[in-house]
């Protein structure tokens, strides 16, 4: 549970002010998170520890939270992440 409480800091660490968020990085990380999270494995085929597992969860739930807080929203025609629209 640690590790899971250090890589969510970590990642509202790494995302800083608005100026500083890398669409593209943030991407990346929840893509390989949601991955272990799901497969229990690495990108590798290796599997994982049960405690990295639950990690890349609740880091899947915290990325997805800072996409959010961002202003980006999933498109599901197009499969990729685009800033809200405001209606």
């Amino acid at each position: 549970m640690k590790l899971a409480a250090l890589c969510i800091a970590a990642t509202f660490i790494s995302v800083g002010s608005a100026s500083a968020f890398d669409l593209d990085e943030t991407v990346g990380q929840l893509n390989d998170a949601n991955f272990s999270c799901f497969e229990g494995q690495n990108h590798d085929g290796e599997k994982i520890a049960d405690d990295q597992i639950k990690a890349a969860c609740i880091d899947t739930v915290a990325l997805l939270r800072v996409l959010t807080i961002n202003g980006f929203c999933y498109e599901e025609a197009t499969r990729s992440w685009r800033k809200c629209r405001e209606d």
